[in-house]
């Protein structure tokens, strides 16, 4: 979590390719161990959360998320909230840290 700027250092810093870790880094990606997906988002718009917590265009990211979502199967759960969901399937949602 330190790593992907999730959460600060207690001391030092933390350094890659030269640069400091201040925040969240768009190449950095986590997959918790337990699925953690937004209750109230459905699985495509739990896929794109790292692209709207990055201020990206969503736009330009769709078509990555869908193809991800084929790949696994889950294109046919897009529009399902994850309580929708069995558990193996929340778990497949982990794509969002490849998008």
């Amino acid at each position: 979590m330190i790593l992907a700027g999730i959460l600060p250092p207690t001391a030092g810093e933390i350094i890659i390719n030269g640069e400091r870790v201040n925040g969240p880094r768009r190449e950095i990606g986590v997959v918790f161990q337990n699925p953690v997906l937004l209750p109230w988002r459905n699985v495509f718009d739990n896929v794109l959360l790292p692209v709207q917590m990055l201020r990206l265009p969503r736009r330009q990211y769709e078509a990555r998320a869908r193809s991800l979502l084929e790949m696994t199967k889950m294109h046919l759960f897009a529009d399902r909230l994850p309580s929708e969901l069995s558990g193996g399937m929340c778990c497949k949602c982990c794509e969002r840290s490849l998008v």
